[in-house]
């Protein structure tokens, strides 16, 4: 019987502790950041998004871009280092279907970079980097 007691007791000592951490890894994504898409690609965006990140109640990101009422956010998941969200951009000119976009980022060690890509619906591939302005 003790030795059970011990074995639940660690076990949920490492959940609290793992707990923490994705916390403390998800505060570090907290500020706003802007966005520069398709890093040494050719494109058509001249312009800079920038982008909210919080942490709700329940300790989950939440995105945002001021600028852009017109985007929505899915899927969003923060793991440790890494945060990955589905935006949904609503034609407003055209009223066409909302356009999705797969965002797979990564913080850097110091935390004032994330870096990855963003996929479109035809499954083309754009370098991200978004750079830290800062923590409000």
């Amino acid at each position: 019987m003790p030795m059970q007691r011990i074995w639940i007791y660690l076990c949920l000592g490492l959940w609290l502790q793992a707990c923490a951490g994705s916390k403390a890894a998800r505060q570090r994504l907290v500020g706003n950041w802007r966005e520069t898409w398709a890093v040494g690609q050719k494109t058509d965006v001249d312009y800079h998004d920038v982008y909210h990140l919080r942490l709700n109640r329940r300790q989950q990101i939440e995105l945002s871009c001021p600028a852009r009422s017109h985007y929505a956010y899915e899927s969003v998941t923060a793991s440790g280092e890494r945060l990955r969200f589905t935006l949904v951009v609503q034609d407003l000119k055209y009223g066409q279907a909302p356009a999705r976009i797969r965002y797979a980022l990564r913080l850097d060690a110091n935390g004032q970079r994330l870096t990855g890509t963003a996929t479109d619906a035809d499954g083309k591939k754009f370098k991200i980097e978004w750079d830290k302005l800062n923590t409000p």
